[in-house]
């Protein structure tokens, strides 16, 4: 008689750990605070399966049974997935970079595609339908998925699917590349089977094998998410290693600014951004050995401290002491500045809330304007313009204004937004205004603004199915899901109330699809 899972023993957090540990040393996966529930729950579901209820019986199972910890780890990275997931980075690669790449590099010998943590498989196929789909036999391709999971691997090699894994594919495309096997269930088609392959690949491994040498494009997307930080950045330098020269690594919005930081990102590989749309590319250049954490002046006066002759006298303690007092002096001054900065923003903000906006700018250009003037002084300066109803001169400089501020930080979420809103109050191109709000949308996924100016940009370009979707997510976003202070911009007066908005949105949907 199976014994009731309520029965087993208690876990205490030293026991958590210990299978942590295993998890992480043999399979690279990390489960934190956050996800340590679902390893609990994990070994637990097998322990009932293998009718073990002793931990320390299972624990030397594990250790003795390559199969059971395999399928343990499959237990472990179970993910939803679905064909076409990420469609826009999928349309991306298919239609801009790769024929770019071909084009740039002249690539003679078919192209290596890698989808890495593949699971079952849906994105490696996804890749090789639109790619056929796109360009037919025009370039030679070669489309390999890798995983550490054995029991996805043989799932993916089989090409059998449930139905919820086709929801983003529409009929045609199922009547050309899958078979109905009955049950919900279809099958992809032989030919399509064939220019698919899957390999065993744990991302942890120092070594990676045959098909990860003299890749063109990695896609190596909701992956990371299961490993600490020492982990991604091994594997994200790893990964680009296998890399050529111009090839592209994909991430999703979630996964791509941890690495892009400067201690992580090697020196030839850099963020690229195309319609809203992000991704690395390696260049020629350096080695790929990141930056260590610690570059920057501290490094610089820590070596040329090391070279300092032997015979050139020490700072006495007194020189020493005035040195110190010194930086302390210097870094009191910037922390005054920033301190008065944040003040004197705090009146901008409160004086554009009260709708003053002439006293706003005048606040700005007298107590905040400088030369280069601080990001978020630009930032607070285009809000205020854009602020200035029928102005025409205050739009152009708040576009303006907004341009040069992505010129400097192509990252800036604020300068994304509040460009694209300018360009619409302008009248501006629609395409233009559309890769604005999507690359803004990237940054801050939660927030409801860009969303409400997509829908009014893909409305000026007829773009019906699209501009519904936009206004249904603004009203989710605004009655679920953050309501009206989820926009990324603080400083920004809003003069319609929450259900004033909704209401808004709930009327062009009528008049876009009246019933």
């Amino acid at each position: 008689m199976m014994k009731p899972l309520q029965q087993m023993e208690e876990w205490s957090m030293t026991a958590l750990q210990q299978w942590q540990s295993l998890v992480r040393e043999r399979s690279g996966l990390y489960f934190d605070q956050n996800r340590i529930n679902k390893l609990r729950e994990g070994v637990e579901d097998r322990m009932m399966a293998c009718a073990i209820f002793s931990r320390q019986a299972y624990w030397e199972h594990v250790q003795e049974s390559e199969q059971e910890f395999a399928a343990l780890l499959s237990l472990l990275t179970v993910n939803e997935s679905y064909f076409f997931r990420g469609i826009e980075e999928l349309r991306l690669f298919c239609d801009v970079l790769l024929p770019g790449y071909q084009q740039q590099i002249k690539v003679e010998r078919p192209l290596n595609i890698i989808s890495a943590g593949c699971a079952r498989g849906e994105e490696a196929y996804s890749l090789a339908i639109l790619l056929l789909e796109s360009h037919g036999e025009k370039y030679r391709f070669s489309v390999k998925g890798g995983d550490v999971d054995g029991q996805a691997l043989q799932g993916a090699r089989s090409g059998l699917y449930a139905e919820k894994a086709l929801c983003n594919c529409d009929a045609q495309l199922r009547e050309r590349y899958f078979v109905r096997e009955g049950s919900g269930r279809e099958r992809v088609v032989q030919r399509l089977q064939e220019r698919v392959n899957f390999f065993p690949l744990n991302l942890m491994s120092e070594i990676y094998p045959e098909p990860m040498r003299g890749v063109d494009f990695i896609f190596y997307r909701n992956v990371s998410i299961y490993f600490d930080e020492t982990t991604k950045r091994a594997v994200f330098c790893r990964l680009l290693e296998q890399l050529q020269p111009g090839g592209c690594l994909f991430l999703t919005p979630a996964e791509i600014f941890f690495h892009n930081q400067p201690q992580i990102r090697p020196g030839n590989v850099h963020l690229e951004t195309w319609q809203g749309r992000f991704f690395f590319r390696k260049r020629e250049g350096r080695s790929l050995m990141p930056l260590p954490e610690w570059i920057g002046e501290n490094r610089r006066s820590g070596e040329s401290e090391r070279i300092r002759s032997a015979a050139e006298p020490l700072p006495t303690i007194g020189t020493r002491a005035a040195e110190v007092a010194q930086d302390l002096l210097m870094a009191g001054e910037k922390l005054g500045h920033k301190m008065d900065r944040q003040r004197q923003m705090g009146k901008v903000i409160r004086l554009l809330l009260a709708n003053k906006v002439k006293q706003a700018l005048e606040q700005i250009n007298k107590r905040l304007w400088s030369e280069p003037p601080h990001p978020q002084v630009v930032t607070l300066k285009a809000a205020a313009l854009l602020c200035a109803e029928e102005d025409g001169e205050a739009l152009r400089q708040a576009v303006s204004l907004c341009r040069a501020l992505i010129k400097r930080d192509t990252l800036s979420y604020e300068g994304l937004l509040l460009l694209a809103m300018g360009l619409h109050q302008e009248g501006g191109d629609p395409i233009e205004r559309i890769a604005h709000l999507r690359a803004a949308i990237f940054l801050h996924p939660g927030s409801w603004l860009p969303h409400y100016y997509l829908a009014h940009a893909y409305e000026a370009l007829q773009e019906r199915e699209m501009a519904v979707r936009e206004y249904q997510v603004v009203i989710y976003r605004l009655g679920r899901a953050g309501g009206m202070q989820g926009h990324g911009l603080p400083f920004l007066p809003l003069r319609f109330s929450e259900q004033e908005l909704i209401n808004y949105c709930q009327n062009r949907l009528q008049r876009i699809n009246p019933a």
